[in-house]
């Protein structure tokens, strides 16, 4: 994120066995959590700028 002005995150239901609980508080807190309809399936997306 310090490279990179603008990004984005996006991780599905089935790799909360790999992203800790901890970096999932980071991005809640962070990071601008989108609404992306257009992706299908249990998805968390999060953005930053």
């Amino acid at each position: 994120m310090a490279k990179n002005q603008k990004g984005w995150v996006v991780f599905s239901d089935n790799d909360e066995s790999f992203v800790t609980k901890e970096a999932r508080d980071y991005l809640d807190k962070n990071l601008e959590k989108v609404n992306a309809i257009q992706v299908r399936g249990a998805v968390s997306v999060y953005r930053w700028e």
